[in-house]
């Protein structure tokens, strides 16, 4: 259930390219000297933090894949001990990146939305 919440904001907002999409994205204009204008995209984000929210939820959406395969399977991959420290470790980074690096340089961002 979690997957799928997940896996329909992400898609509702990056690949049915919705408002918020494009607002979101780096545009620049400019007017030339004889007339007329341009408008150029950036498709790179300027800042770092959108792309460091990225792979942070790519991380996060990972571990939740691996623990629908394994509910899948009836828990057999969690049952498995390398699995299972695997995993642990996988959680153990993404806690420390958000709490330790991601929520300390961007004290602005909601927590509640990026929850592990």
């Amino acid at each position: 259930m979690k997957l799928d919440e997940t896996i329909g904001v992400l898609s509702d907002s990056y690949v049915h390219f919705t408002p918020e999409f494009y607002s979101n994205l780096s545009w620049t204009a400019s007017v030339e000297p004889g007339g007329g204008a341009k408008i150029f995209l950036n498709f790179f984000h300027p800042e770092d933090q959108p792309l460091e929210r990225q792979y942070f939820l790519f991380g996060y959406i990972h571990a939740m894949i691996l623990r629908t395969f394994d509910r899948c399977v009836d828990g057999r991959f969690m049952a498995d001990a390398t699995f299972a420290s695997l995993y642990d470790g996988l959680m153990s980074n993404l806690h420390r990146l958000l709490h330790e690096d991601y929520l300390r340089k961007y004290p602005g961002e909601v927590e509640e939305e990026l929850k592990v």
